[in-house]
């Protein structure tokens, strides 16, 4: 499994789930342990429907024995198998009860905030972003509580919730969010990092929308700076729209940009 030799594995799993529910029969947790990573291994090879089945049956066994851990991972697989399929309802209730699992077991498990994560990509995905939001917030405070302040999961987390808060139209949030990001990146030592110059440029455009043109430009030059530091050449879409951007900048009044002329 380790090495993606799915087709493989696939016997070897076949083989003992057979010899176990032999030995031990159809309901012992050994059994449902080979069921598990059977339907894991047929989830990364696309067999989703065999996938089901499998760990359907494996969720059902580990309920019986009340192993909060093994039941918390089959669900996880349940909502990653659903989550890949984008039948999003269904992915977020699993993962949600996943969630509820883990917290009864124990709120520090460190699966916890993934979950917490996915789940609230999943809420994205189906337009709740409220709640979306709420689960990013939760999965960031379990972080902090854990992490050091400036860890890269931290960082990435903040950037997923900047963007988010800018699509829910909560420009002041999203430019926090997107400033703890590129703060975190940037005491790593890394002066060439492509998700800096991306939050750069939305922060430009930001900036200009609300007339601060300083700003705009100067976000615009660093994050240009990047992608070329990067090896974008001009031909790169970011690279000619920035150029664009700060063009229009040094020549035109920002009251004329916003009167639409």
């Amino acid at each position: 499994v380790d090495r993606e030799m799915f087709p493989d594995s696939i016997v070897c799993f076949e083989t003992v789930l057979e010899v176990r529910r032999e030995l031990y029969g159809w309901d012992d947790p050994l059994v449902g342990d080979a069921l598990h990573m059977e339907g894991f291994v047929r989830s990364k090879m696309g067999d989703y429907d065999r996938a089901l089945m499998l760990l359907w049956d494996a969720l059902r066994i580990r309920k019986i024995a009340s192993e909060p851990l093994k039941i918390s991972a089959t669900l996880r697989l349940l909502a990653d198998l659903h989550f890949s399929k984008e039948e999003n309802m269904h992915a977020a209730l699993f993962y949600e009860e996943c969630a509820r699992h883990l917290k009864e077991h124990d709120m520090h498990d460190p699966h916890l905030p993934l979950v917490l994560i996915d789940l609230a990509r999943t809420k994205d995905r189906l337009g709740e972003y409220a709640e979306s939001m709420n689960f990013f917030e939760e999965a960031l405070g379990l972080y902090e509580h854990s992490l050091d302040r400036d860890d890269d999961r931290i960082a990435s987390l903040q950037y997923e919730m900047g963007v988010l808060a800018f699509q829910m139209g909560e420009r002041d949030r999203g430019e926090e969010c997107f400033r703890h990001f590129i703060r975190i990146r940037k005491c790593k030592g890394s002066s060439m990092d492509e998700g800096v110059a991306n939050a750069l440029f939305v922060l430009g455009s930001l900036h200009w929308a609300t007339k601060k043109r300083d700003l705009a430009q100067e976000c615009w030059h660093e994050a240009l700076e990047i992608f070329r530091g990067l090896g974008r050449t001009d031909d790169d879409p970011y690279v000619r729209s920035l150029k664009e951007k700060i063009h229009r900048a040094q020549r035109r009044p920002i009251t004329r940009i916003f009167r639409g002329s």
